[in-house]
C-alpha cells in the first residue's frame, strides 16, 4: 500500500508529524510512505528518515517567481501542475492531509486516490 502525508508546514510541524507516519508505520508495517512538504525543509533532514520517500512543493520559490517580473507569470502554475501531475502517476492508495489548510484541501482535492483523509 502506498500513501502520501501533506505536511504542508514548517519544520517544527514536521517533526510532529514524523511521529504520527511512525505510530502508522507500526500498525501497517508493508505501507510505503511518502510525504510531500514545503521546499523550507532541508535535504539533509529529510535524510534522518530513510524510510519516508519525501516530496516537494516549492512553494516559496514560485512565490519569489510570481514576484520577479523575470519570469513569466504562468511558470509558477505550469510547475504546480507538473507537481500534481507526478504525484497522481504513483497512484497513491491513500493520501492523508495532516495540515488541514485551504492549500493543501486544494492540493488533496487534486490528487486522484481511492481513499482521501482530510477536509477538500
Amino acid at each position: 500500500m502506498k500513501v502520501l502525508f501533506l505536511s504542508l508546514l514548517r519544520i517544527g510541524d514536521l517533526l510532529m508529524h514524523i511521529r504520527l507516519l511512525e505510530g502508522y508505520r507500526q500498525q501497517n508495517p508493508k505501507a510505503e510512505i511518502h510525504i510531500l512538504v514545503y521546499d523550507l525543509i532541508p535535504y539533509e533532514f529529510c535524510k534522518l528518515f530513510p524510510w519516508i520517500e519525501f516530496h516537494y512543493f516549492y512553494r516559496y520559490t514560485m512565490q519569489k517567481q510570481i514576484n520577479s517580473f523575470e519570469q513569466p507569470l504562468l511558470y509558477p502554475l505550469l510547475h504546480g501542475k507538473k507537481i500534481i501531475t507526478q504525484l497522481n502517476e504513483m497512484n497513491f492508495d491513500k493520501v492523508i492531509d495532516l495540515t488541514y489548510q485551504k492549500f493543501s484541501a486544494k492540493i488533496l482535492s487534486l490528487l486522484s486516490s481511492p481513499y482521501k483523509v482530510g477536509v477538500y
